[in-house]
């Protein structure tokens, strides 16, 4: 169950197009491979964050050495952001009485952890719930 959260899940095995490599500008001494000698010297050249999939056109095989490189602790490795497209987003409605008082029962009855069933009056695609 931990792992379907977010905040559970490790960072630096989640897909590379959902993750970005930001150099933090420590630069050891550390025996590299080339691609990772390749994607430091990259990130330092561009500063900022970039998604590992930009990063692989530039730099073949960036997300596996930016993954090896954010463990040694020398780039950071941040999930990318998520973009929410509020457009589609509507305000709620206000209920009427009658919608109020069938919400209120159901949601006493769940908040009691009971089962009962619920019979819902409304035309044909009117967006009642199938089950709750």
């Amino acid at each position: 169950m931990q792992e379907q959260s977010i905040a559970g899940r490790d960072p630096l095995r989640a897909p590379a197009i959902r993750m970005r490599a930001e150099f933090n500008g420590r630069h050891e001494q550390l025996k590299l491979t080339r691609v990772q000698r390749e994607l430091i010297a990259y990130l330092e050249l561009h500063p900022g964050s970039h998604n590992l999939v930009d990063l692989s056109v530039a730099v073949k095989g960036a997300s596996v050495a930016a993954r090896a490189l954010a463990r040694r602790n020398l780039i950071e490795l941040k999930p990318e952001p998520l973009a929410i497209d509020a457009a589609w987003a509507q305000p709620r409605h206000a209920l009427n009485p009658a919608q109020q008082a069938a919400v209120d029962a159901i949601c006493a009855v769940l908040a009691e952890r009971r089962f009962q069933t619920f019979l819902l009056h409304g035309v044909t695609g009117s967006g009642k719930p199938r089950s709750i």
